[in-house]
């Protein structure tokens, strides 16, 4: 079989550069790194790029081991299912015909030429178009085929072709749920983010209004409520199988941003979050420029390690976090201390290192990521209600103001609900008194007397 199929079918696949990801270079072959004067400095930018470069190289050959699997799987199939594949008006001539073709469908192709027409547009057309693509041709062509199954699950020629469909939405779904758990579901993100619109629209009345549902990761945390008493299972239904296990896979196999505008940079609505819409803009490159505005930030503060961290490449990057957390452990941006180094196992370090999610290091962010999240969600929920409480006090509009002070005491009451997802720390979220809404007014007043007397004496 080797000669009649395997190796004319690797020939015809190589020949329609099918077998490689498009990746033509990487920072161990392209970039010739200049002598700094220190042999140290030399020696670690040196492995850092060997360590880039194989880094690159493992997805790369992963890949192409898919690609030819998917070859000799296709081409066996049309040459022992023929009149299979002439109902599905599919067969080419010859099985290798189809077997190319088929996998040209299936994997995506990655080659300029057939690149999808909006980003040959953005790049031709668009000053800087180039950066704002780049690398969302595989999110687009999983996207297109999950489009394209659903749609031929709906509208297929015969009944096979429609069942073919079905199978491969099965399959799709099947698997990026095995492997990368429930947050990696194709429009995941979208679907979280429309629940929290239509209950906030809708509006139940009920406690639980007041509770932070819209974190990246509310999916996650609900399913820790549900098993309480089982966390680890919680986990793996939601990030994959592997999670319990030491490796995080949804971080690294998730189809979660296929259908996102910005999958490179995470947003909201806020001053910071409109200066990170507008580097999103330009795609990975806005998000590198982001990091090397982060850098200069830490740099600023005087640390400088972190800052060089934050703009170095992703492999030397995931080495020196590596370093910093099992030396000096894990640190708030402003450098506040919260998980000591000797928290962190060894062989977790390793991993993270060689750039493999490892899971107690992506906990720790995640949980991290999430109680500012729902630090943020609070601030803002009772800065509104004392905003709203203000003007009611200014109308004397006393019924509303009852009405306030009661959804202020629902959002204390949700606090305390949060508050374990904080390991029950006092410190965390504190209830506030009903004084921060009943002395809003004379606090206000005081306020403006001081600013009216400053003024006075300016001009005096």
């Amino acid at each position: 079989m080797w000669n009649e199929t395997i190796k004319p079918l690797l020939l015809a696949m190589q020949e329609a550069k099918l077998l490689d990801l498009g990746i033509e270079q990487d920072l161990s072959s392209s970039v010739s790194l200049k002598p700094t004067g220190f042999d140290t400095l030399n020696k670690a930018l040196a492995a850092g790029g060997k360590v880039s470069h194989r880094l690159y190289q493992v997805p790369r050959l992963v890949e192409a081991y898919n690609r030819i699997a998917t070859g000799i799987a296709a081409a066996d199939m049309a040459q022992n299912h023929r009149n299979g594949a002439k109902v599905l008006k599919a067969y080419d001539t010859t099985a290798i015909a189809y077997a190319v073709r088929l996998v040209r469908r299936t994997q995506g192709d990655f080659t300029a030429n057939d690149a999808p027409a909006i980003i040959k547009w953005f790049t031709n057309t668009v000053p800087g178009g180039k950066l704002m693509v780049q690398f969302r041709k595989f999110g687009m062509l999983m996207g297109w085929a999950h489009v394209s199954a659903w749609k031929q699950a709906r509208k297929g020629l015969n009944k096979e072709e429609k069942a073919m469909a079905r199978r491969t939405i099965i399959y799709l779904l099947a698997h990026t749920m095995l492997l990368g758990g429930v947050r990696g579901l194709p429009l995941i993100g979208y679907t979280t983010a429309l629940y929290t619109l239509i209950t906030f629209m809708l509006g139940t009345g009920d406690d639980d209004d007041y509770d932070p549902n819209d974190t990246d990761g509310v999916i996650e945390r609900k399913l820790m409520e549900l098993l309480p008493d089982n966390t680890d299972l919680a986990k793996a239904i939601a990030r994959g199988p592997a999670n319990p296990l030491g490796v995080d896979t949804h971080t690294k196999l998730s189809q979660a941003t296929i259908f996102s505008i910005s999958p490179f940079v995470d947003f909201e609505l806020s001053s910071e979050g409109f200066k990170d819409i507008g580097f999103s803009l330009f795609g990975a490159t806005g998000a590198n420029m982001l990091n090397i505005g982060r850098g200069f930030e830490f740099i600023g503060n005087g640390d400088y390690y972190r800052g060089v961290e934050s703009m170095a490449p992703k492999g030397l990057k995931n080495i020196m976090e590596s370093v910093r957390l099992g030396t000096k452990g894990y640190t708030t941006f402003s450098g506040t201390p919260m998980v000591p180094p000797e928290s962190f196992k060894k062989f977790q370090l390793v991993l993270n290192g060689l750039g493999i999610p490892a899971t107690d290091i992506v906990n720790l962010k995640w949980a991290r990521s999430e109680q500012y999240q729902i630090e943020q969600f609070f601030n803002k929920k009772q800065s509104r209600l004392k905003a709203d409480y203000l003007r009611a006090f200014d109308k004397k509009d006393r019924g509303k103001m009852l009405d306030i002070r009661k959804e202020f005491l629902k959002l204390q009451d949700a606090k305390d609900r949060t508050r374990p997802f904080f390991s029950d720390s006092k410190d965390a979220i504190p209830r506030s008194p009903m004084t921060y809404l009943t002395f809003a007014a004379s606090r206000r007043n005081k306020q403006s007397i001081k600013a009216q007397r400053k003024l006075s004496n300016f001009y005096d």
